[in-house]
């Protein structure tokens, strides 16, 4: 298995994601995205679609 955050980090830092169960609280979903990097913003928003949320990874080539 390869790790895809190898080939990919350098130009992916936002993830779009949507149809998770309604009963996940916030930090539950967060959660499962943690272990691939320093997230930077982490929102779940809603539209006349329904909820999605946007997962922003903070740029590892950056010093903070």
């Amino acid at each position: 298995f390869r790790d895809l955050r190898d080939g990919f980090g350098s130009f992916i830092d936002k993830l779009y994601f949507k149809n998770y169960p309604n009963t996940m609280q916030d930090h539950e979903i967060r959660a499962l995205f943690e272990p691939f990097g320093r997230i930077e913003v982490f929102t779940i928003k809603s539209n006349e679609l329904g909820e999605f949320g946007i997962v922003k990874y903070a740029d590892a080539t950056k010093d903070d």
